[in-house]
């Protein structure tokens, strides 16, 4: 499974880049833009992207400000139509650094994540149905831990 990270600076118009375009797969997605108002599981709007479908990035500001530079991120649908949008509060919410592992487990999702004994870690999903959760977990003495939505 691959994911996205997309970084629009400082254009004048609208951009609809193809997922080919941005080097993804041309697989069912969703795609959401982080703001530093936005609250996962409260305020992202989340958006589908078809095969063969494009994002739809908006102008950005060009005045130096926090308004020229917008993240967008992209996460495929799996099989069970579940999606990870992954660690709430990262610049880059999927990593392999971080990430070990993604199942579809019947109506739900687990992530295996890696990081430091006691630490919380809180990941959000897209339902099948489309509702956006946060779950939280904190990693064992081991340095592992394993996420589970349902």
């Amino acid at each position: 499974q691959t994911y996205g990270v997309v970084m629009a600076a400082a254009q004048k118009a609208a951009i609809a880049p193809t997922l080919p375009q941005l080097h993804l797969p041309d697989t069912k997605s969703v795609a959401w833009r982080f703001q530093l108002a936005d609250k996962l599981g409260e305020d992202v709007k989340v958006v589908p992207v078809a095969v063969g479908g494009a994002l739809n990035i908006g102008a950005v500001s060009q005045k130096y400000s926090d308004d020229m530079f917008e993240l967008h991120y992209v996460s495929p649908v799996l099989p069970n139509g579940w999606a990870v949008l992954g660690e709430v509060g990262k610049a880059v919410p999927i990593s392999p650094q971080r990430t070990l592992a993604i199942r579809a487990i019947g109506e739900g999702v687990e992530v295996d994540v890696i990081g430091s004994a006691s630490e919380v870690v809180r990941m959000a999903f897209l339902s099948k149905a489309g509702a956006v959760s946060v779950v939280a977990t904190t990693i064992s003495d081991g340095g592992t831990a394993t996420v589970r939505s349902q």
